[in-house]
């Protein structure tokens, strides 16, 4: 509508050729450059129970392993969690790019192995580890690389405090028929 009102009707049309991939462009761009420049965000939260000592929390989500992440996102993480001297690490869903095909091809498991912090690697799965009804296969390779997966549980770190993970909404859809512990 405001393209119609700035432009006259002959302009319009070559207006939208131009501009509507160049819109698509920038928005790629725009992901790509979130996906691939991971950004540390500090958060500093009180609480009314008293601890012996902070907890420092690494909530990472939306990995999206994968063709397009992978091997040097890992090992970036892992110099991000050391630098940052994390104690505990949350992956918050979207682990895997749809299915693991690709993070098991390429042996991702390894360096998912090297993001150790001391109170242990916890996950939960998104919507795109629910596609393709791989959910065991993922549960399966996020245990063997040392990560709890929570999914609707919660379990109890250190005595210090509690984990809650729920399933997405994503997953009863996608996997009725699979029974997953």
């Amino acid at each position: 509508v405001l393209l119609r009102w700035l432009l006259p009707r002959a302009k319009l049309n070559r207006g939208i050729r131009i501009l509507v991939p160049i819109a698509w462009l920038a928005a790629i761009a725009a992901g790509l450059y979130g996906a691939y420049v991971p950004k540390v965000v500090h958060y500093r939260v009180h609480i009314d129970k008293p601890l012996a000592q902070p907890i420092k929390i690494a909530l990472v989500s939306d990995t999206h392993l994968g063709r397009f992440i992978g091997a040097h996102h890992l090992r970036e993480l892992q110099t991000i969690l050391k630098r940052e001297h994390a104690d505990v690490l949350l992956l918050a869903g979207d682990v895997m790019d749809d299915v693991p095909t690709v993070y098991r091809k390429q042996h991702m498991a390894k360096l998912m192995s090297g993001l150790k912090t001391p109170l242990g690697q916890y996950a939960v799965l998104g919507n795109h580890d629910n596609y393709g009804g791989e959910q065991a296969g993922i549960v399966k390779d996020l245990q063997a690389a040392g990560f709890t997966t929570l999914r609707d549980e919660h379990i109890t770190v250190n005595q210090q405090f509690v984990l809650v993970g729920r399933r997405d909404k994503v997953e009863n859809r996608h996997s009725a028929k699979e029974v997953i512990p």
